[in-house]
């Protein structure tokens, strides 16, 4: 087994040509995606600064929205609560109408 293995060194000697070569391609591709880097990233600092202005100046609109959407929700709710104890109503008059009925 031991007569199978392979040197440290003639792994390095078979792997560094490959190793080098990409890394003359990825400093090529680098310089070549540079300005398209720097351009995005100026462009997302834009666009995120766009939308933190728009954010502050709607925030009285904003706001409104928010108060009105909670007030439905909580009439909503109300509504489904008087629902509810208008079922559990009815279900105690049916159940009172029986005994009644079975009494007579």
């Amino acid at each position: 087994m031991r007569s199978q293995e392979i040197g440290l060194q003639k792994y390095h000697d078979d792997c560094y040509p490959v190793i080098s070569s990409n890394k003359d391609t990825f400093e090529r591709l680098a310089v070549l995606y540079a300005p398209i880097c720097n351009d995005l990233g100026k462009l997302r600092a834009k666009t995120l600064e766009a939308a933190s202005t728009k954010l502050k100046s709607n925030s009285t609109r904003r706001n409104e929205l928010l108060s009105e959407v909670s007030k439905r929700a909580r009439h909503q709710l109300e509504q489904a609560k008087q629902q509810e104890k208008t079922a559990e109503d009815a279900t105690d008059l049916i159940d009172r109408f029986k005994k009644l009925v079975r009494t007579t």
